[in-house]
């Protein structure tokens, strides 16, 4: 990862995502969710968006429920064949709520 300026260069980041989901899970999470665990790993943040190489925290609204859904959906062995290894980290920035899953590699 390059820093300029005291600033993560976005296109240097492949693990790490930016979502999002101020009141929901998006659709294409679970697709990060899989690159990550058959790949090194990697951060999937709830409530930061990204707008080219710029980074904005919008916090979620209801933070209870956006890590249970996650947690729920990733150990459903209906959605993915494995359960998955996911840790959620709730973190305040700017006074906004942001959480923040590391996904670990899944061991084969």
């Amino acid at each position: 990862m390059k820093v300029a300026d005291g600033k993560p260069s976005a296109e240097e980041w492949d693990d790490f995502e930016a979502k999002t989901s101020r009141t929901q899970l998006p659709s294409d999470i679970w697709r990060t969710v899989s690159a990550f665990s058959n790949t090194s790993g990697g951060w999937i943040l709830c409530g930061v968006a990204q707008h080219g190489k710029r980074f904005e925290i919008e916090g979620v609204e209801n933070g209870e429920k956006i890590e249970s859904d996650f947690l729920t959906t990733i150990r459903n062995k209906g959605k993915f064949n494995h359960v998955l290894h996911c840790e959620p980290k709730k973190l305040s920035v700017d006074g906004k709520l942001v959480i923040a899953f590391k996904c670990r590699l899944r061991h084969r």
